[in-house]
């Protein structure tokens, strides 16, 4: 029997059903929720925190490994891209501002949140 995890030839697979609801029965359902955690360091540094959840096969150890393991690709995946883009900050003498996507949307307003809180704290003191 091969893992959940394991890639398989898309000829072999039946075609997925569509499901309204969680089956939250089925022990086999590939299920796992991925956080991650940014905290500011310093100007230039961030600690990036990731962890696993899941609640299929909990009892295998080498599904968690394997998770872990594909998960880890990522993130590193991820922290190389950080580091190049610090990277490419540092080197711009003119500190153009950076660009905002749609996708940062919910970082901006955060960031707005912020500013405005520390504004309000520097205006009591």
């Amino acid at each position: 029997m091969s893992s959940p995890l394991e890639p398989v030839s898309s000829a072999a697979q039946p075609k997925p059903k569509v499901r309204k609801t969680l089956d939250t029965t089925d022990p086999d359902r590939v299920h796992h929720v991925v956080l991650n955690h940014l905290t500011p360091e310093t100007e230039r540094t961030t600690h990036y925190f990731w962890s696993i959840c899941r609640r299929m096969r909990i009892d295998d150890a080498a599904i968690g490994q394997r998770l872990f393991e594909m998960n880890r690709a990522a993130f590193d995946e991820d922290a190389d891209v950080l580091k190049h883009q610090q990277a490419m900050i540092d080197r711009d003498p003119a500190r153009a501002a950076l660009a905002n996507l749609d996708a940062d949307k919910a970082t901006v307003a955060a960031r707005r949140i912020v500013r405005r809180k520390i504004e309000a704290e520097k205006a009591k003191a």
